[in-house]
């Protein structure tokens, strides 16, 4: 079959700063049984098919509409395919989209050139969702889809300079409500593990409309050694001086977030804490931490504060901490 290529465009109108207008763009792009090939790599990403068409309204973005009828590739005998669909971007988005296919990382490597990074294990997705974004925020849950899932299997990410990441197992479930996350067990640096389980509510009016998003997400692990991921971190010897002033870090205030931790045991140099554990809440521009502490040195050290930032010129921090029956000879010969 023969790879067809073709792409067209106009623009009409005047672009003014003055009044924030552009001109009216329509763009159509169509790929049929297109391929992508490097000479020097062994595999390709075959059967590439697309029909695309935007137009973006220069005087009311709120008419700006993009249609995805057709994205498909082949990669390693696996197929994927995306679609979507969107318009009344601004006043109240309404679109309509899939993802579907299994994306091998290790053949996407040995089909396209990526530098300074090392990629394997699969992706695999179902994902649907359409409807407007009013039905979520008005918690019209029965009139809106969003449902599928997202799976990873043995997903290893090396960049140089950085731990190597293995995600063994991870799963995403998605629903008008929320985006869970469960069944997460990946390892850092080779001894560290971590499971994780958590959700997101809120996801999409955060996404397209800057809302609140609402989460909660729980970690556990046997052992964090922070000395072997630190000492597989490449670090710039180079002393530059820094002319920078200090500024606020501010907490957003449209993220209300609980996460938990449990670590049974952490090491960091001559340090090994047990029993560490931490509850960090974010929520309405004030990071808190509750009942985080850990056992070392024979002694308990625990902390509970709260860094307030909802007035940027005068951002607070208040801090209760508290150390119990810890070993003075041990605390010199650590």
């Amino acid at each position: 079959m023969k790879e067809e290529f073709t792409l067209k465009g106009t623009a009409k109108g005047v672009y003014s700063d003055a009044d924030s207008t552009l001109p009216d763009i329509s763009v159509d792009l169509a790929v049929n049984n297109g391929l992508i090939s490097y000479p020097s790599l062994p595999e390709k990403i075959r059967n590439i098919n697309i029909k695309l068409n935007a137009f973006i309204d220069g005087k009311d973005m709120d008419g700006t509409t993009v249609n995805v009828d057709l994205f498909h590739f082949d990669l390693a005998g696996s197929p994927f395919d995306m679609t979507l669909a969107l318009k009344t971007p601004i006043s109240d988005p309404d679109f309509k989209g899939t993802l579907i296919g299994k994306i091998d990382l290790s053949a996407l490597t040995k089909a396209v050139p990526i530098d300074s990074i090392s990629l394997s294990g699969i992706i695999n997705m179902s994902v649907k969702m359409a409807r407007r974004l009013s039905m979520i925020e008005k918690e019209q849950y029965d009139k809106f889809q969003a449902s599928g899932k997202m799976e990873i299997q043995n997903m290893m990410v090396a960049m140089i300079g950085y731990p190597e990441v293995k995600i063994n197992t991870a799963d995403f479930e998605f629903s008008p409500a929320y985006a869970a996350l469960t069944n997460a067990n990946l390892n850092v640096g080779g001894k560290s593990d971590f499971h994780l389980s958590g959700r997101l509510e809120n996801y999409l009016p955060y996404i397209l409309k800057d809302e609140t998003i609402k989460g909660s997400l729980a970690l556990k692990s046997d052992l964090v050694d922070v000395s072997e991921i630190l000492s597989k971190m490449t670090t710039d010897t180079t002393a530059v001086e820094d002319t920078t002033s200090l500024a606020v870090i501010r907490i957003p205030e449209n993220i209300d977030f609980d996460f938990n931790a449990v670590i049974n045991k952490l090491i960091y140099d001559n340090i090994k804490a047990e029993n560490v554990r931490g509850h960090i809440i974010v929520r309405n521009g004030v990071l808190s931490l509750r009942e985080t502490g850990m056992n070392m040195l024979g002694g308990l050290i625990s902390l509970n504060a709260d860094y307030d930032t909802r007035d940027s010129l005068k951002p607070s921090m208040k801090a209760d901490f508290n150390i119990q029956d810890i070993g003075v000879k041990d605390a010199f010969t650590t």
